[in-house]
């Protein structure tokens, strides 16, 4: 029983000693998959805000963004590009297959950014949460279109704050 318990302890005790990712790392790879038009600025502040990444992989049926700096290569098919490859992931729009399918996507203590665009999804998605936990996926959003909104929002560790709200 001792040895059993040895699993779940840890990741109590990891959950309390976790320090979340909160920035842009300048040495990461970062996904953006646009289901809408995205402006310079949407992005502009978000690197300005948040950190600049290395590599910037565009994925979208809309032309990219031209921001300052930011030299972004084009991704004709998502399904192709490597699963756990990206330090960032960032989602603009609301197809819920979508945000399923790139979950896959995320690497071990990713993000995945989440921007509805005044949107909703219709429906539940389904999150690998075994993925979340065990890989440390750190899950942000927010319903407007500016992707550096939902960063400020992320707590420095994951250990539960005053006036939090948990849903289990």
């Amino acid at each position: 029983s001792s040895i059993a318990l040895i699993e779940p302890w840890g990741c109590v005790g990891n959950a309390y000693a976790s320090n979340e990712t909160q920035r842009i790392e300048p040495d990461n790879t970062m996904l953006i998959v646009a289901d809408v038009i995205v402006t310079p600025s949407d992005l502009t502040d978000l690197f300005k805000q948040w950190g600049q990444p290395a590599k910037v992989i565009w994925a979208s049926q809309y032309r990219p963004p031209e921001v300052p700096g930011v030299n972004m290569e084009l991704c004709p098919e998502i399904a192709r590009l490597t699963n756990s490859s990206f330090d960032d992931v960032i989602y603009l729009g609301a197809n819920p297959d979508r945000v399923e399918a790139l979950f896959s996507k995320v690497g071990p203590q990713g993000l995945f950014n989440i921007v509805l665009c005044g949107e909703r999804f219709g429906r539940d998605i389904a999150v690998p949460i075994g993925r979340v936990h065990y890989a440390g996926i750190r899950i942000t959003g927010t319903i407007n279109y500016e992707p550096a909104n939902s960063m400020k929002h992320i707590p420095q560790t994951s250990e539960v704050r005053k006036g939090d709200k948990i849903n289990i």
